[in-house]
């Protein structure tokens, strides 16, 4: 897996963004994906985001083997009355390369409660999914919903103190879940970010999903380039 995402502000209020990635999977060949948008500053607490998106549909692998992929529009709408609460809401729209078509929408919200050298975060989320048409070989349901909360902290190595600051921190994560049909799920996951000189960063990421339904994992690991403008006075 490699991408870039480049961020820029035309002006004060707008930033425009994109990135691009290649993936190349054991059981596929590779496959392209990424996105274009903006962000809005409305107000000085609220942000407005749309765009659109090529996605990949990493459901299992018989759409890994199919290269199943999806384009389509994406909206948000994000309100952040301090540096501690941050609540937003997000849609998306997708044409699967199999002819289908996928809705998304997602609310969220976080609450910082401990500041420092350790963070916490309690976390609230829901997750609505609907397909047009079913599908034998992946989930396809026409109306779907799951509700979870959960905690994450974060251990900062090196505390930032300025704008540009290396970042080095890690986070673990835990999260209970429930869906409109009765399943439970219990969602742990762990992250590591240590930035090095240069804007480069040693990062990995690790997911952990337990349920009546399904039981599944991931883990990454890579290099993370970074380089971000200073702010001119």
């Amino acid at each position: 897996h490699v991408g870039g995402q480049l961020v820029t502000s035309p002006l004060p209020a707008l930033a425009v963004n994109g990135s691009l990635a290649y993936r190349t999977l054991d059981t596929a060949g590779g496959q392209w994906f990424g996105d274009a948008g903006f962000t809005w500053r409305a107000l000085s607490a609220l942000r407005v985001t749309g765009g659109f998106e090529r996605s990949l549909l990493l459901e299992n692998g018989v759409t890994l083997a199919e290269g199943i992929s999806g384009v389509g529009p994406t909206a948000g709408v994000r309100w952040s009355p301090n540096t501690d609460f941050q609540a937003q809401a997000s849609g998306a729209r997708s044409n699967l390369s199999d002819g289908n078509q996928r809705h998304a929408l997602r609310f969220s919200a976080s609450d910082r409660l401990l500041r420092g050298t350790n963070e916490l975060r309690v976390l609230v989320s829901s997750e609505f999914l609907s397909y047009k048409a079913e599908r034998l070989s992946y989930f396809t349901p026409s109306a779907f919903w799951r509700n979870d909360v959960g905690a994450e902290w974060r251990g900062w190595l090196a505390t930032p103190r300025f704008f540009g600051d290396r970042e080095r921190w890690l986070s673990a994560t835990y999260l209970f879940g429930a869906d409109d049909r009765g399943g439970r799920y219990h969602t742990g996951r762990a992250g590591l970010s240590y930035e090095l000189a240069n804007g480069v960063s040693v990062v990995a990421d690790g997911l952990r999903v337990r349920s009546r339904v399904y039981n599944g994992g991931r883990f990454s690991f890579g290099l993370r380039f970074k380089h971000v403008a200073m702010p001119q006075p």
